[in-house]
Parts: C-alpha cells; structure tokens; sequence
C-alpha cells in the first residue's frame, strides 16, 4: 500500500471531538456577541437575517482560508476534516436563531412594547386597565411600580426603545428564565421533529435541501494535495462573486460619496402601475430588488419549485386585480389565512 492511500488521522478522529466543539464554541460566541453590536447599534446589514446568514458564512470562510489551508499545507495531519467542520457549522447555525430574527430581535420589544404602546393608543390602554388580558406577571420584567402609566414611561421601556447605555440586568432575570425554559422545550421539540422526518425525507424521499448543499460546499475536504476545495478553486465561482463584490461595493461607496456611480439591482414601478387595474397588484411586485444569494441559491432548486416561485406570484396578482376591479378588496390578513392553510397541508 502506498502512502498515497493511507487515511491521515485526520479522517480517523470522531466528528464530535475537543476541536470541533471548541471551534463551534468560538463561532456561536462570535454570532452571539457581534450580532447585536452589528445589527442594533452599528445598524448593519444584519449579520443574521435569513436560513443563510452572513455571519456564518463569513465565519467558515475564514476557517477554510486562514486556518485549515496553512495546517493542510505545514501540519496536514492537524487540519479539521470535514466531519468536524460540519459538526462546528451545526453548532453555530442553531446559535443563529437566538440573538437576531429567530428570537431576540422581537421577544424583548414586545415584552415591554405592550406598555410603551399604551402612551400611543388608547383602546391598548383601556384593554390593559380592564385586565381582561391577565398578563402574568412573570412572563414580564420586573417593575418598581404597578401603575400602567408608570410603567410606560419608566427607564426600563423608554431606554430600551432609545437604546439605552445601562441595560438593568436585574429587572430582566425573571423573564429570562420564564421564557428560557419554554424556549429550551421548544428547540428540544424542534430538534427531535427533525429526528423523525430525517429518514422519510432525506432516505426515502430524497428530498433536495438546496440551502444543506450551499452549507456542504463550505466545509467540504478538499482534494488529495489542495489547500481549498472545489468551490474555492472554481473559476466561475471566483469571477461570480468578485461581480458581486463590485456592485455591492460600488453601491456602498455611492452611499457614501456620491462621487461613485451607482449600480441599480432592482426597480420600481408605482408610478407607472399607478392606474387600475395595476394599481391593485401586490407592491412587490410593483418595486423589487435582486438578491444574489437567492439567485444562487435557486440553482439548487427543482425546476418544478422555481417555476411555482414566481408564476404564483404573477397568478395571485391577477386575482388582486380582479377582485380590485370588481370593487372588492384583497386585505392582507387574507394572505394570512391562505398561508396557514397552505402550511397546514404542507405539513
């Protein structure tokens, strides 16, 4: 046997290991801390927005360029494999959900929302005053007063909202707790409906999972003798997205300067669908925008499924016109319903 076939023992350690889950460790810390700074103070793009977050992405792409390409070079026998690779991305993909758009980004608002909005809206101030609604009190931070009005103009809701220095740490140990323990119950339900479906869908099935196949093509090892994967070597992945880099960068230094042309990625159209019966359409489709990462995406994607993204936009917004036309009206919690529905038997 030669050298050539024997495994390193980088593919003979157990994915789950001290430097896969220390890894994991420093990138949940890293989502976890920046996140915040970055979406809520630095107004950012956020760095956790949607099933494929920036910060995530950026975070392995600096693993497999800055640390695993040097010890696949000078220590091939410590380079992570792609097994832990993938056991870390685990790890910081379900830290996603926590400190932007899966949780944290709503859940402290609405918490001391539902007194700030009774300063703006009487029949809120009413309902609460009736105590029909029965909040309980420990679902809730803890207030130095009883009075509604009080509450609504205490430090605790005014200097959340104007994103105060000091955060009371106290007043907020009750809720965390309350709402840790419904949120850890609930992940936990979440993880083993996985757990179930797995082998229906991904044996049985096989079912695509276009955005697993974008999370793959960052941790995957590299070919025998290459510091970087096929993704990282492709030609027509570089060239994609150094144009995207260009335009993106163009259009930020416009927002900066004005100095640099800006380069349109979308349209707007109010004005010319201004009459009926287009005037009745749905606004995105009157004004949209290109995302790159979902045009990437959809690469992955069933020809059946793409179709079915747009034409039903374009058919519902056919129906919008009609119903507009014959004088009826097509309100949004009408979408509401028909999105239950349609998840309903989905699921």
């Amino acid at each position: 046997m030669t050298s050539a076939l024997v495994p390193s023992p980088s593919h003979e350690r157990s994915a789950v290991n001290p430097r896969s889950l220390l890894l994991g460790l420093i990138g949940v810390l890293m989502i976890c801390t920046v996140t915040p700074f970055n979406d809520y103070v630095m107004a950012n793009t956020y760095m956790v927005g949607n099933f494929l977050p920036i910060g995530l992405v950026l975070f392995f792409l600096c693993v497999a360029l800055l640390i695993n390409a040097p010890l696949l070079k000078w220590f091939p026998n410590l380079a992570l494999s792609e097994k832990e690779l993938a056991v870390a991305l685990a790890m910081v993909l379900v830290s996603c959900a926590l400190p932007s758009s899966g949780l944290m980004r709503y859940l402290p608002s609405q918490l001391v929302g539902v007194y700030r909005a009774t300063l703006d809206h009487v029949e809120w101030r009413l309902l609460l005053q009736s105590g029909e609604l029965r909040l309980p009190e420990w679902l809730l931070p803890t207030f130095s007063t009883t009075d509604l009005q009080g509450r609504a103009n205490s430090a605790l809701v005014q200097e959340y909202f104007r994103r105060g220095q000091t955060v009371p740490w106290q007043a907020w140990i009750r809720p965390a707790i309350a709402w840790g323990a419904l949120l850890v119950a609930m992940y936990g339900a979440i993880l083993c409906a996985a757990i179930i479906i797995r082998k229906q869908w991904v044996e049985n099935e096989r079912l695509p999972f276009p955005l697993a196949e974008v999370y793959h093509s960052l941790v995957q090892a590299p070919a025998r003798g290459k510091l970087v994967n096929n993704l990282l070597r492709s030609r027509q992945f570089l060239i994609a997205a150094g144009a995207v880099f260009l335009v993106h960068g163009m259009n930020a230094l416009h927002e900066y300067s004005g100095r640099f042309p800006e380069i349109p990625v979308g349209y707007k159209l109010s004005s010319i669908l201004a009459d009926a019966p287009w005037k009745y359409v749905d606004y995105s489709l009157k004004s949209a925008q290109i995302y790159f990462v979902i045009v990437g995406v959809t690469y992955f994607i069933s020809t059946q499924i793409a179709f079915s993204m747009w034409f039903f936009v374009l058919a519902s917004s056919v129906a919008m016109m009609v119903v507009g036309s014959a004088g009826g009206e097509f309100l949004s919690t009408m979408k509401s319903e028909q999105v239950s529905g349609a998840t309903l038997v989905y699921g």
